[in-house]
């Protein structure tokens, strides 16, 4: 993903650097990028600003459903992979894809998630 905004805000031929990565040379630029038409770099917009992980989520009944289900969500590597949207076969065979938990912190870094549910592990123990 990263590698793709990168050649976005590229500041130069933005098709020439994507040949250039498959190891083919062109001496002159395209003519129909966006560089080409601009001749300037781009700028992606900031994005907007998460709020805490914890006024997402209803703690109380995620922190049920763990308990419901150990064996698919006792590990809060399993646990964030469920909020993050990452499906398992643990996941999938326990049915808890299809849940609104699934996929509700899509949007945030896997380690800040993961970093909240080992939190939410110690709170409990």
């Amino acid at each position: 993903m990263s590698q793709v905004l990168e050649l976005v805000v590229h500041d130069g031929c933005q098709t020439n650097a994507l040949i250039g990565y498959f190891g083919e040379v062109r001496q002159r630029p395209c003519g129909h990028c966006t560089w080409c038409h601009t001749k300037q770099r781009q700028r992606l917009p900031d994005p907007p600003p998460l709020r805490e992980l914890s006024e997402g989520i209803d703690v109380t009944a995620f922190r049920s459903l763990r308990a419901l289900h150990p064996e698919s969500l006792g590990d809060p590597r399993q646990a964030a992979r469920l909020l993050c949207g990452l499906g398992s076969p643990a996941l999938t065979k326990s049915r808890l894809t299809r849940l609104q938990f699934f996929g509700l912190f899509e949007e945030y870094r896997f380690a800040d998630v993961l970093g909240w549910c080992e939190g939410l592990s110690k709170k409990t123990a």
